[in-house]
């Protein structure tokens, strides 16, 4: 498997971490907001796999009707590889994360993320869940495989 080539100082996570400063300078702090920061950052990562980022992504349930995920990272083959929940700062990714998965969505390879923080969840646990507010722990969390 590949690794994505990120580093702190490249552009792709310059410009996230600028477009939240100016975010918050407006007070735009809603999860509307701000979701279309990371969703750029995601697409440029994605690149480097060849994978699409599909937004508003939909998961079937059996006998309910399907859910919504903010976004899914898909390969070639059109194949799930990821999925994104976005959050804003009011939210607790811990009791998203649980009240999500209590709803039927997919356990593997999921990161719940707000502007300071991410939740990845991988291989039935936790694989990293912690600040994202310095660039180089943005990068860390997207090099675990």
């Amino acid at each position: 498997m590949s690794t994505l080539n990120l580093k702190p100082a490249n552009a792709p996570v310059r410009v996230y971490y600028a477009t939240l400063q100016k975010f918050a300078r407006g007070r735009f702090d809603n999860e509307g907001n701000i979701r279309g920061a990371f969703e750029d950052l995601l697409k440029k990562c994605a690149r480097q796999f060849d994978w699409t980022l599909v937004p508003e992504y939909q998961v079937a349930r059996t006998g309910q009707s399907p859910i919504r995920i903010d976004a899914a990272l898909l390969d070639a083959f059109n194949l799930p590889r990821g999925y994104w929940e976005a959050k804003d700062e009011k939210d607790s990714l811990m009791e998203e994360m649980e009240k999500k998965f209590r709803a039927g969505y997919p356990r593997s390879n999921i990161l719940f993320q707000r502007p300071t923080e991410a939740l990845l969840f991988q291989d039935g646990r936790i694989a990293f869940h912690d600040s994202i507010e310095d660039p180089q722990k943005l990068v860390d969390c997207g090099s675990i495989s």
